[in-house]
């Protein structure tokens, strides 16, 4: 069936919505992160993926971590409707590799959140990294 909007698909089932969101997430992330990718557990057997769907929008993302405390997401996504039919848009995409050095882009040096760069930066840990 052809969905024309993700406030569409917001309105389906849980299981139908997690159905078609999990095919966003590349089936890479699940094997190298040993990743269920039905149960959505890793191999502690936490839940590590999850999905905001919300029927009152046409908006969803897809968060998955590592561990479920994890600050860090391995990978983020977020769709949005558009203003035009049958459109929709990629809005925010992140992926991480938690086993790496981390840099504190997202923070600046005293602290603040950056905002992904867009309110503050971190100049010294940006040309570190």
């Amino acid at each position: 069936m052809k969905y024309r909007s993700i406030y569409e698909i917001n309105h389906l089932s849980p299981e139908e919505r997690t159905r078609i969101f999990r095919t966003l997430v590349p089936s890479e992330i699940f094997s190298l992160f040993e990743i269920d990718r039905t149960t959505f557990l890793n191999r502690h057997g936490e839940k590590v993926v999850q999905f905001h769907t919300p029927e009152t929008h046409g908006f969803a993302s897809v968060d998955i971590k590592m561990r479920p405390e994890d600050i860090d997401s391995i990978f983020f996504l977020q769709i949005s409707d558009t203003p035009f039919m049958d459109n929709m848009e990629l809005s925010f995409v992140v992926i991480n590799d938690p086993r790496k050095e981390r840099y504190q882009i997202d923070r600046d040096p005293e602290g603040k959140d950056t905002l992904f760069g867009t309110a503050l930066r971190n100049i010294p840990e940006e040309e570190r990294a």
